[in-house]
């Protein structure tokens, strides 16, 4: 029973939250997708489904019955892809899709591997009722569960052996996979040309870009009572922002063909052997190993769909509920007035370019301004704060931010190199100047580290003397002032406090998952497993309830005095419950991941609002001070 169970098991995809196309609806889109099945001799999909994604996909539910007979196969189009290519481009996705439908020897081969490989899977690490049957008889009493101990040591072996089994599988697996991108590639290839293989592949990652940053903005007006009816308004503004914000008004844009679009020394998605895909360089160079030129053809695909106010708002839908957990009708705003807001939040959110990079991606160091005297008006201050203004920030800045931004790459570099999540070409790499051997990568990577840390040293120095100093300046002008700063300050480092605390707890839960996940756990280990997350549950209800008692200070779009609290709980929160069957703890673990990533959210937001309103005010005070000074001295 125990080795033939995973077999019964369906493995379903939920489409429930996309939207079914019909014919009767969109006969436009169907009947290009009809075309497309004839150029390519691709069967036609079961179904049509249109999601908020930046992608499509075949949709293939499995069970044991298709071991024999195959499987259905779903079409899912993602808006986000769809809104961001062309015509050609799309053609190119769902060729490329339908050459997955039309791999009839290579996908029953796929079939079979998969449906193995999810049967293995469940078998090795899933638990169910048969597992729990076996633990409360392993309670009884010893003459009674002797035989359940056996059998319990015999299922923990044949569960190592096929779990050895499971990870060759696995690796066939995605080689296969690797080999049918090819193959699919070639069939989209052959209907929509070579060069739009690539253009889309360049589309599509800075499509998704665009759809994190769109993503981020909406849950942002949310936590305000903002939905907006058109997330693909929204997708559109984050393009142009990125292209502003980086000064690369092509950034997205792929060149025109037949320019190579990817470079081949680029490492940052290097393939390895566990990769499911090849990198974007070895699929634009298959597409291109036997060139097919093809016309462009730059119309919007949207120009196949019908009903496009009824889709838009459907998306909508989808969205929300997908990206805040909580269905949204009925409350719909205007996209250009969440627009609006949206706008003004990045209005406060960015810091002055004199800056440099100086406060981006660090922790602050803050000045404790119960240690710091009060300031009076004695010369001698008065003098050391002129001073200090006339030299901050650093006239090296520029220098000593570059070097660190390199350092940081650097090291982004050698760990990437040392974890294997990049590949390294050859025995050496070109390291500042020369070319540096495989071996010296813990070396250099070390080095790298120190050095960063002796860069994070020096910026904390710089927090100290910037706090203090306009600190007393604002005092000196004002003392409403400098208690309005000292407030702020304090406000800020608590927001940092618990962004840390958090960010341990998460990183905490994804290593209690990873470690669960990887084999069968004993009674002990689920209890230590069970007792991680209810402390990370607990740390959770803490920063809520502490947070209550915080009241911000004036900053955009929040008012003077609005609880912390209100702006980062989630909707209708309540504790999760760390008990009961596989699915309730399941649930439990989701409710507590999604609680996180939406209280991070808001703490974050908080803080870099919070940054720059300190930063503004420190200028508007160095400049009132600075000029009080110069009026004073000339006066006398």
């Amino acid at each position: 029973m125990f080795l033939v169970k995973g077999l019964f098991k369906r493995q379903r995809t939920d489409l429930s939250r996309d939207i079914r196309l019909e014919r009767n609806e969109q006969p436009e889109l169907f009947r290009f997708i009809d075309r497309l099945c004839e150029e390519t001799s691709a069967p036609k999909p079961a179904g049509i489904y249109l999601s908020t994604d930046v992608n499509a996909t075949v949709i293939v539910n499995t069970s044991l019955i298709n071991l024999v007979m195959p499987p259905q196969k779903q079409l899912r189009i993602g808006a986000g892809l769809v809104n961001a290519v062309n015509l050609r481009e799309f053609k190119a996705t769902l060729a490329h899709e339908f050459g997955h439908f039309s791999q009839k020897k290579t996908l029953s081969i796929h079939t079979y591997v998969y449906v193995a490989n999810r049967v293995l899977r469940d078998v090795v690490y899933a638990r169910d009722t048969w597992d729990d049957w076996l633990d409360r008889w392993c309670g009884m009493d010893i003459r009674v569960s002797f035989p359940a101990w056996v059998l319990r040591g015999v299922v923990w072996v044949l569960r190592g052996l096929l779990g050895l089994v499971f990870k060759g599988i696995n690796l066939l697996h995605l080689s296969l996979r690797r080999q049918m991108e090819f193959n699919a590639d070639d069939v989209a290839v052959s209907v929509a040309g070579s060069d739009a293989v690539a253009t889309l592949l360049c589309r599509i990652e800075f499509a998704d870009q665009c759809q994190e940053l769109t993503a981020h903005d909406l849950r942002t007006a949310a936590v305000h009572g903002l939905y907006s009816r058109d997330v693909l308004y929204h997708q559109d503004r984050a393009a142009a922002h990125l292209r502003a914000v980086n000064r690369k008004p092509e950034m997205g844009i792929p060149p025109t063909p037949p320019t190579q679009v990817f470079d081949p020394n680029d490492t940052s998605t290097g393939s390895v052997i566990w990769d499911s895909h090849p990198t974007n360089h070895d699929r634009e160079a298959n597409a291109k190993r036997y060139y097919l030129p093809t016309p462009p053809d730059d119309r919007t695909p949207w120009l196949l769909f019908r009903d496009m106010d009824f889709l838009r708002v459907k998306l909508s839908e989808s969205f929300y509920l997908n990206s805040i957990g909580k269905p949204v009708a009925g409350v719909w705003s205007a996209p250009e007035y969440v627009q609006a807001f949206i706008d003004a939040e990045r209005a406060v959110v960015g810091f002055d370019p004199k800056y440099h990079g100086l406060f981006d991606d660090r922790l602050l160091r803050l000045p404790n301004l119960d240690s710091v005297p009060t300031p009076d008006l004695e010369r001698d201050i008065v003098d050391r704060l002129a001073a200090f203004f006339t030299t901050y920030p650093p006239a090296d800045l520029v220098d000593q931010m570059r070097a660190h931004h390199q350092r940081r790459e650097e090291a982004k570099v050698l760990e990437g190199y040392r974890s294997g999540n990049a590949v390294l070409k050859g025995h050496s790499f070109p390291f500042r100047g020369r070319q540096a051997a495989k071996k010296e990568i813990p070396k250099l990577l070390k080095d790298v580290s120190r050095e960063m840390e002796a860069d994070q040293a020096r910026f904390a120095d710089w927090d100290q003397a910037m706090g203090v100093a306009h600190y007393q300046a604002g005092y000196l002008l004002d003392p409403s002032r400098g208690g309005d700063l000292g407030y702020r300050y304090a406000f800020q480092m608590s927001l940092q406090s618990w962004i840390n605390i958090l960010n341990r707890q998460q990183d905490s839960i994804q290593a209690t998952l990873e470690w669960a996940s990887d084999g069968e756990l004993t009674e002990e280990e689920l209890s230590k497993a069970l007792e991680s997350l209810r402390t990370a549950g607990s740390k959770y209800a803490d920063c809520l309830a502490k947070t209550e008692m915080m009241l911000c200070p004036e900053m955009s779009n929040i008012e003077y005095g609005q609880r912390v609290a209100g702006l980062i709980r989630p909707d209708n929160w309540t504790p999760p419950q760390f008990g009961g069957d596989d699915a309730s703890l399941t649930a439990a673990i989701q409710h507590l991941i999604i609680d996180y990533q939406t209280t991070l959210h808001g703490l974050r937001r908080l803080f870099f609002k919070g940054l720059v309103s300190i930063l503004t005010r420190q200028e508007q005070i160095a400049t009132d001070f600075t000029a009080t000074v110069s009026k004073t001295r000339a006066a006398e």
